[in-house]
This record gives C-alpha cells, sequence and structure tokens, in this order.
C-alpha cells in the first residue's frame, strides 16, 4: 500500500470515530474480509459506508443505501441495494491512474449473533466501473458489525 494510500486511510479512519458519537443508536461499526478488505459503518439502511484497501493496490471508499432489507427466514435477513464508490491508486497497471469511479449493487445476507447487537454479514457487490474505463466489476466478502 502507497503512502498516500494510507495516510487517507488514517484520516478516513479518524473521522468516523468523530462521526460516532454524533450518531443515534443502532449505528453499526466493523469489518470486512473480502475483495476489498477493510471497515464498516453503517447506521440504519442508510448510509452504509465503506472503507477499504484492495490486494490490487489501491484504497476503496463506498456509500450505499439499502433500499431493500426484510427477512428471509428467521434468524436470517437479506438485503438489495444501490451505492457508489471511488477508489484512489492503482487501477490499470499501464496508465497509473489515481482515480476510480463506480456503480454497485450490493446484495447480502445478514444474521444478529447477539439480538440486534452483533451482525454476521456476507455480500456480493456486482457493478459498473465508470472511471477511468467502462467495465463490469464485482466485489464481495463476509463481516462482522458491532451495532451501538
Amino acid at each position: 500500500m502507497s503512502k498516500k494510500n494510507l495516510n487517507l486511510m488514517v484520516v478516513t479512519i479518524f473521522l468516523i470515530w468523530l462521526i460516532l458519537p454524533l450518531s443515534s443508536y443502532g449505528t453499526g461499526v466493523g469489518i470486512i474480509i473480502g475483495e476489498p478488505t477493510g471497515l464498516s459503518l453503517k447506521f440504519g439502511n442508510f448510509p452504509v459506508l465503506g472503507i477499504a484497501w484492495s490486494f490490487e493496490n489501491f484504497l476503496l471508499v463506498n456509500c450505499d443505501y439499502w433500499f431493500h432489507n426484510a427477512t428471509l427466514s428467521e434468524p436470517f435477513l437479506w438485503y438489495a441495494g444501490i451505492g457508489g464508490k471511488v477508489g484512489f491508486g492503482e487501477f490499470k497497471k499501464d496508465e497509473g491512474n489515481k482515480i476510480g469511479l463506480g456503480v454497485r449493487v450490493p446484495v447480502g445476507l445478514q444474521v444478529f449473533l447477539i439480538k440486534n447487537k452483533l451482525e454476521l454479514f456476507g455480500e456480493i457487490v456486482p457493478g459498473i466501473l465508470l472511471i477511468p474505463s467502462t467495465g463490469f466489476d464485482i466485489d464481495g466478502g463476509i463481516g462482522l458489525r458491532y451495532h451501538f
């Protein structure tokens, strides 16, 4: 990870730390492991924020709105949403891009291991890259969030 990406990640984590006391009850904070891997912050159904780093040498910030979040079969819930993502770093080795932009469609499964406190989730996120070039993209991972 480059020094610029590391600095951006530290600033982002600091901003989240400042925002948390202002949030209402039910805010979830945790991690997601996959591609990319990072931090997850959830305020109800909106916004669901992510700050993650990729094995392909870029930092990704995403923001989603879940338009559907319902019980699938007790205790499992499922969700679907739409969002955007901004990436910082190298997206194509030969072009040396610094910024990428895309649209995402998260679809996932969640279960609360401790009622309304500890959430386990998994998601697959197809999307479309718009910048530096147009193309199909897919992210995904599993994660754990603690709700205040």
